[in-house]
């Protein structure tokens, strides 16, 4: 089970950092954010990162992301996803 998840990080980190980059190239992660509310639904969230829903729910599951737990839903606070995508700004991998 551990190399699966090892194999599963191995895939996913490339893909989710590339399109940090892109997000932040394209100027998708700026002020206009502030007009999202505090706590974004998974849908949301994903979009705000620019992953799909799946990967996000490998990452949380994972907890590699910050999340707060309502009922069944997931919940992310803007702020805890603003801070994960700086601190993945400057990773590059090779692909």
């Amino acid at each position: 089970m551990n190399d699966f998840k090892e194999f599963l990080k191995e895939m996913m980190v490339p893909i989710i950092s590339e399109s940090i980059q892109k997000n932040i190239q394209n100027g998708l992660l700026n002020s206009n954010t502030q007009s999202l509310p505090e706590f974004l639904t998974q849908d949301q969230a994903a979009t705000y990162l620019g992953i799909s829903k799946s990967a996000l729910s490998a990452m949380t599951s994972k907890s590699e992301i910050a999340y707060h737990k309502k009922g069944r839903r997931n919940y992310f606070k803007r702020t805890d996803l603003r801070n994960w995508l700086e601190s993945h700004e400057d990773v590059h991998f090779q692909k």
